[in-house]
């Protein structure tokens, strides 16, 4: 759809060149006659200022004094485009406010034939400038039209945030705080948005389109953090806030397409275990650690999202597959990870494979008909049913236990032997103490396991 912005300049054109009037125009854009009628009539009462033909000498002096008087008169606290040039105006008049932003665009733009515009949008936090950049994208924001419109520019700013914050991450911390919470404002502007669009096929595919943004993104704050290690927090901080619009973005495909959701957290939580990999590899442990934490929040959507399959009983034979899968790699990778952090990273490394444990055990006793499908987040669905290892008609349980136990314990998912992808299968047997509801533990045999491949 045709901006509004671009709907006024194309009118004013026509206008002034004798190709439409004024009525011509608002009559092919009735849409939005209301609000285009006084912008139109207030640009086109604008005259031309003289031409003033100044050599590249005194241009420059004279948009050095420009930008000196700007810095000398700034305001401390940071405020919008709308804000600084609404003429104190009060914020309740939201068109009045706007219109008088708009007449001013059009008369800086006359006058330096789009110079400081083009000049603004390649400034930075903290520039004198940059407020003029962002309160552009707010206009634009503002005669975006629908939910969808504005969710696909706070994703385009978003990125210009991540832009943004590699030229000044080594420079300036506050600056460099500046582009995070830019950052933080635009990704939460898309979550907004996207919460407010109807579920129709067209949400389907932004939501799609969404993901693969964000899945962007979470790579270039990779690289940043890899490359600016003088201001690491902030930095870190915006790894950290892409990993939860991820999230965030995720549980809406969760309402629209349940598989869907399932490959994409999957492919998710395979980039982050490959990220702790790689960084460990090269021994930054404490990213290692983050991008782990990162990871247990997707396993935890991913315990969520499996619940979901299973109490709908949508589409959770493949999602169930998918997960089996992936998981047994998952364990491979952080097994790999065990043996070469230092001590200190131990605790979050067995977090991460106790979780990985759970939603494999969930998707394998889901399979096999056996467990309670109504258990809640940080359930098994063995914790969730006291016989759950009872052999079910035509089947053998060939992990046997024996002993005594207090009736009214737990019973412990019996020990398993999984094939490792390109290895052979192991063999082990479990012994331990407890009777079906007791106690017990038990030991088992794993076979060899290749590293979880690259990510696609």
């Amino acid at each position: 759809m045709e901006r509004i912005e671009q709907i006024l300049t194309n009118c004013i054109k026509d206008i002034r060149s004798g190709k439409s009037t004024i009525d011509e125009c608002l009559n092919r854009h009735a849409s939005i006659r209301k609000n285009l009628e006084p912008l139109l009539k207030v640009a086109l009462s604008i005259q031309d200022p003289n031409v003033i033909d100044l050599n590249t000498h005194d241009k420059q002096a004279t948009r050095e004094r420009l930008l000196q008087q700007i810095k000398t008169t700034k305001q401390k606290r940071s405020r919008s485009f709308t804000d600084i040039f609404s003429f104190g105006i009060p914020p309740q008049y939201v068109w009045a406010r706007v219109l008088a932003s708009v007449v001013t665009v059009v008369i800086v733009v006359s006058m330096l034939g789009g110079g400081t515009a083009y000049a603004s949008q390649s400034s930075l936090p903290g520039e004198v400038l940059y407020p003029v950049k962002t309160g552009t994208e707010d206009v634009r924001l503002l005669f975006a039209g629908d939910s969808s419109a504005k969710t696909e520019l706070n994703v385009e700013f978003a990125a210009k945030r991540l832009e943004e914050l590699s030229k000044v991450a080594n420079k300036n911390e506050k600056n460099t705080t500046l582009a995070v919470d830019g950052y933080r404002h635009n990704l939460n502007a898309v979550n907004q948005q996207l919460k407010s669009v109807s579920a129709t096929p067209e949400l389907f595919s932004l939501v799609d389109s969404v993901l693969n943004e964000i899945q962007s993104q979470i790579s270039t704050c990779d690289s940043l953090v890899d490359v600016n290690p003088v201001y690491m927090k902030p930095v870190t901080e915006a790894s950290a806030l892409a990993v939860n619009s991820q999230v965030d973005t995720l549980k809406i495909m969760l309402r629209l397409d349940t598989l869907r959701a399932t490959e994409v957290n999957i492919n998710a939580m395979q980039n982050r275990l490959q990220r702790a990999l790689n960084t460990s590899t090269t021994g930054k442990y404490q990213i290692m650690e983050q991008v782990l934490l990162q990871y247990q929040q997707l396993n935890q959507l991913g315990q969520q999202i499996l619940q979901s399959a299973q109490a709908t009983n949508d589409q959770v034979t493949p999602i169930e597959d998918l997960i089996l899968q992936s998981q047994s790699s998952y364990l491979v990778t952080l097994q790999n990870l065990s043996q070469q952090a230092p001590q200190e990273y131990r605790n979050t490394i067995e977090t991460c494979t106790q979780m990985t444990k759970q939603l494999q055990e969930r998707a394998r006793y889901g399979q096999r008909g056996q467990g309670n499908n109504s258990f809640g987040p940080g359930e098994s669905p063995v914790e969730s049913s006291s016989d759950s290892t009872q052999p079910q008609d035509g089947q053998t349980n060939t992990q046997p236990q024996e002993g005594t136990g207090n009736s009214g314990d737990t019973t412990p998912v019996p020990a398993t032997s999984l094939p490792g992808p390109g290895g052979d299968s192991g063999s082990g047997s479990g012994n331990g103490t407890g009777t079906p509801g007791g106690t017990g533990s038990g030991e088992g045999g794993r076979g060899g396991m290749t590293p979880i491949p690259g990510n696609p």
